[in-house]
């Protein structure tokens, strides 16, 4: 296997592990093992067990933000570019669902370079986001209010998605994009001023 095949394997193998039994918990003996490597064939691919965990969030990272850049670069109208982050966003991560909890629940077990990294790349990812957001912004909601909004509603998909329910990127995008430009209950015939749910309505 080519050196850069058999590292994405190492990376993959990794993101499972440290998605389902946490970063602390997962030993460098648990992923060589999972790999069908040894440890000192290991070491050949990576110096210890932070670099693997940088390496995921880092090609990660990456890759939804070529990705994302890329498609932006083809669409100028402002509603059509959100919709862009928001299906991006998703059709990366529902391909990379352990990426994703590793990136959501792992990023502060990075030290040093490492995290500034790392941090820097999602950084980079917000200020996109936030500028496409900021587009379509209304004065009365700050675009950062807004932005990060939108990523508690991208974040956490790994936590209830469930493919024959929720469908596929599209599907969810369009969704998403409805609710997060237009809110939920946005008609002229059904916006009504909020109330707090009585007891019978629970």
């Amino acid at each position: 296997m080519a050196y850069d095949a058999r590292r994405e394997t190492i990376l993959e193998t990794a993101a499972s592990l440290f998605a389902s039994q946490g970063y602390e918990r997962t030993t460098i003996r648990d992923v060589a093992r999972a790999a069908g490597i040894s440890v000192a064939g290991l070491y050949y691919y990576v110096r210890g067990k932070d670099e693997l965990l940088y390496r995921i969030c880092e090609r990660s990272f990456t890759m939804v933000l070529d990705s994302l850049t890329e498609k932006l670069a083809a669409t100028s109208e402002p509603r059509g570019r959100v919709r862009v982050v928001i299906r991006n966003h998703f059709e990366h991560f529902l391909r990379h669902m352990n990426e994703m909890k590793v990136l959501t629940r792992e990023l502060d077990a990075l030290e040093g370079a490492q995290a500034a990294q790392i941090y820097a790349l999602r950084h980079r990812y917000y200020t996109i986001c936030r500028n496409v957001v900021s587009e379509v912004a209304v004065a009365s909601v700050p675009p950062r209010l807004a932005t990060m909004a939108l990523f508690g509603m991208l974040n956490w998909i790994h936590m209830w998605y469930r493919p024959e329910a929720d469908g596929n990127a599209d599907t969810l995008a369009d969704g998403m994009t409805r609710i997060f430009l237009d809110g939920y209950a946005s008609s002229a015939e059904t916006r009504a001023p909020w109330t707090r749910p009585t007891a019978a309505s629970r």
